[in-house]
């Protein structure tokens, strides 16, 4: 069930906006040139990573109810 917890967490991840920075530098004989970008990625349009979240959450649902299920005959032969 542990696997399944980590998999909505990776999915739900992935939904979030991103932002990166890159940095340069080019030195050579007549000077140096730097440089600087951001990149940023809004969550717009994430139909399939929304949908991979939803699956990880149905999957550690039956995980946890499958569980519970094993808890109870386990109960129950003890008994």
């Amino acid at each position: 069930m542990d696997d399944e917890r980590r998999q909505v967490v990776i999915a739900e991840d992935a939904l979030r906006a991103g932002l990166s920075l890159a940095t340069g530098i080019d030195a050579d004989e007549s000077g140096t040139d730097w440089s600087a970008s951001l990149s940023l990625d809004l969550p717009v349009d994430r139909v399939a990573e929304r949908n991979a979240y939803r699956a990880q959450l149905i999957s550690l649902a039956a995980a946890e109810r499958s569980l519970a299920a094993s808890e109870d005959i386990i109960a129950a032969d003890v008994r």
